[in-house]
């Protein structure tokens, strides 16, 4: 074989050995603690010299994080409303010119007709 082909092997050999080394290295530091779902009030372990988080706080964060979920859904919801009205109006304004409307899918004209 040339040497070119000699390299080119050796640079995937060792890219490849990179790459399980860093995948097996960062697997092997990465630890997955449970964090209870039904006990808001218990927190997680903490890590050694970290500081520490009070039941309260962590009641906190949890309840922030709901609610800002909360406000998101409620933000996409609504903007999915106007989508369907906006829709519904420019359907509207094709069968009034004559033109043949597109047919929607079935879940968006139900969503549409569940208002």
């Amino acid at each position: 074989m040339e040497p070119t082909n000699w390299m080119g092997l050796a640079a995937v050999l060792i890219t490849t050995i990179g790459s399980v080394a860093g995948m097996w290295g960062g697997r092997t530091r990465t630890t997955v603690q449970d964090v209870p779902v039904d006990a808001p009030s218990s927190t997680p372990a903490q890590v050694e010299g970290a500081w520490t988080v009070s039941p309260e706080m962590y009641k906190w964060v949890i309840e922030f994080a709901q609610r800002e979920s909360n406000t998101r859904a409620e933000r996409l919801e609504f903007l999915l409303g106007l989508a369907l009205v906006h829709i519904d109006r420019q359907e509207g304004e094709l069968k009034a010119a004559g033109l043949p409307s597109v047919p929607m899918d079935p879940e968006l004209v139900a969503a549409r007709d569940s208002r």
